[in-house]
């Protein structure tokens, strides 16, 4: 994410889960403009 020029607290937040028994997961809050860049960086390929 971070070599395509997008910045944590702009264009993303992550939450680090609790672990109940296995590893902790991490969830992505991704904003509207940050999902399309995505899309058109996975289909441009």
């Amino acid at each position: 994410m971070f070599e395509y020029g997008f910045e944590e607290g702009t264009d993303f937040i992550s939450n680090l889960s609790k672990s109940t028994g296995g590893r902790p997961s991490v969830d992505y809050a991704i904003t509207l403009d940050y999902a399309k860049e995505i899309s058109m960086l996975l289909f441009n390929k």
